[in-house]
């Protein structure tokens, strides 16, 4: 039962990111571009409000949910999650939205599964099963064909500074996955999330406020306020909250996996949207990469392994 609530926390919050990726490039703009002439902010504003935002949100759910006391040794961990899961991720992608092209960021995304893959097996000792691999290789072929298939005929325009923020928020995130798993299942989402944010919000503090009292927030429309919202409580509070209830129970593969959902999530807006039209090979890239998260989930863990082995 535990799984299935896992999974379906990380569908819900890789959803939201989805749905994220086009409110985030409507509310961030070029530094000398910012105000009402876009009704956007600038990316490290923009950071700093995600940070400020999902910290208050955090600290006011731990007032209604049982206390944890922190080990005093797993304090520099949290700390270094922090950098890893919301300072570098999160300013990565803004900076990676705003100077890419939207091929190449998900492109560059679809390789978390691959990376996550490697790094855990040799972190974790996770077994590089057949049917692992598989899955993610299906996965990430089916990604990168709904990308090109909703991307044909546009021109890709970007800056290598932007695909490599981009790689550096999808490297970030993978570290967090393999590295950070001990913490990651040993306090509630609440107790993790709340430190999480607040050491970023106060790393981020002197390097984002310069930028963040120079906005004129009165030139902000209603518009930009809601979209902002969304990117507080639900991109950032919310999906936050639900991704680790699925990391408690799953593995870091696994978790990985639900990156995929985000392009087939971004698909269905632009089909919405009449910004896209559906085809046969949108749905055969969409079944590929369901087909792949679930040979994924079906393949082996360690324990498992071991088990077989008589090792366990």
């Amino acid at each position: 039962m535990k799984k299935y609530v896992g999974h379906i926390s990380l569908f819900c919050a890789s959803f939201i990111w989805g749905v994220n990726a086009p409110l985030t490039k409507n509310t961030v703009a070029a530094f000398d571009a910012v105000g009402s002439m876009n009704n956007a902010v600038d990316p490290l504003t923009h950071s700093l409000m995600r940070w400020g935002g999902a910290m208050v949100f955090f600290w006011v759910l731990s007032f209604f949910t049982p206390r944890e006391k922190v080990r005093k040794k797993d304090w520099p961990k949290i700390f270094w999650a922090a950098m890893f899961a919301v300072v570098c991720n999160q300013s990565g992608a803004v900076f990676g939205l705003l100077n890419a092209s939207p091929v190449n960021i998900s492109l560059i995304s679809s390789m978390a599964p691959i990376l996550t893959m490697i790094l855990a097996a040799f972190v974790l000792h996770e077994p590089l099963t057949g049917k692992k691999i598989f899955g993610v290789s299906l996965g990430a072929l089916g990604a990168v064909i709904l990308v090109f298939a909703g991307r044909a005929g546009s021109a890709a325009s970007g800056s290598m500074f932007g695909d490599f923020m981009g790689f550096i928020a999808m490297l970030s995130f993978v570290l967090y996955l393999t590295l950070f798993s001990d913490i990651i299942e040993r306090y509630s989402p609440v107790t993790l999330m709340k430190w999480l944010f607040t050491f970023s919000f106060i790393v981020g503090l002197p390097v984002c406020l310069p930028f963040a009292v120079e906005i004129n927030y009165g030139s902000l429309t209603v518009s930009f306020w809601w979209q902002m919202l969304f990117v507080v409580f639900g991109a950032t509070f919310l999906a936050y909250f639900l991704m680790p209830v699925g990391q408690k129970v799953l593995r870091p593969t696994v978790v990985s996996m639900y990156n995929y959902v985000q392009p087939i999530v971004a698909t269905l807006l632009a089909l919405m949207m009449g910004m896209e039209q559906f085809n046969v090979l949108k749905l055969f890239a969409t079944l590929l990469i369901f087909v792949g998260v679930y040979f994924v989930i079906k393949s082996k863990s360690r324990a498992e392994v071991l088990q077989e082995h008589g090792l366990e």
